[in-house]
């Protein structure tokens, strides 16, 4: 990052990923097991604006590639009942978009309010059947009060177009400027999941 003058900021980020995921599962009540290699990087640019002290506005854009590769089998039953173990592989490439702007309100130094709006699509392109995409719009808002110098309180959440909500609380403690010490909890974490694997509490 850097700073251009004394209210804008500009800055940047690149972001590698690499991860493997096992699964096992039922597939008609029978056995599946696979696992996914992937690799990914993400470029981030933004800019960060302060029109009054009190006041800033933030734009962020992200633009994100993954390559995934699936491997593992069905246990189907032997012939003539079945195809017998009938393996999978796959290959797909997954795109990102993701356009996030915000503002901030600190009228003193014991309290602050912000607020973001984001719009987030992904698309997947699978080897051999038709392009997937997803597209979401969530809104961000949240309140930020310091009782103490040396502690915060906080309480937030979110609401997306696909009607899910999220609702998060925190403290912070920050006795020198050496130490920090942060607790958060949200409820429903990640909603873009919820239907496939229900409600997520994240502390």
């Amino acid at each position: 990052s850097h700073l251009l003058d004394t209210w804008i900021a500009v800055g940047g980020a690149v972001r590698l990923s690499q991860s493997r995921l096992g699964f096992s599962s039922l597939f008609s009540d029978f056995p599946l097991h696979t696992e996914t290699e992937s690799l990914g990087v993400e470029g981030s640019l933004g800019v960060l604006v302060a029109p009054h002290r009190h006041w800033l506005i933030g734009l962020q854009v992200a633009l994100g590639w993954t390559r995934g590769e699936t491997t593992g089998f069905i246990d189907f039953p032997p012939e003539p009942f079945g195809p017998g173990l009938t393996s999978i592989d796959f290959r797909d490439n997954t795109r990102s978009l993701n356009i996030r702007g915000g503002v901030g309100w600190r009228p003193s130094e014991k309290f602050g309010a912000y607020a973001d709006w984001q719009y987030f699509r992904l698309r997947n392109e699978r080897f051999g059947s038709s392009d997937d995409s997803a597209e979401v719009g969530r809104m961000f808002a949240g309140v930020e009060y310091l009782p103490l110098q040396v502690v915060a309180l906080r309480l937030g959440g979110t609401a997306d177009t696909d009607g899910q909500f999220t609702v998060s609380t925190g403290v912070g403690f920050y006795p020198t400027k050496y130490f920090q010490a942060e607790l958060a909890y949200v409820y429903n974490a990640f909603p873009e999941i919820r239907k496939e694997f229900g409600r997520a509490h994240l502390v």
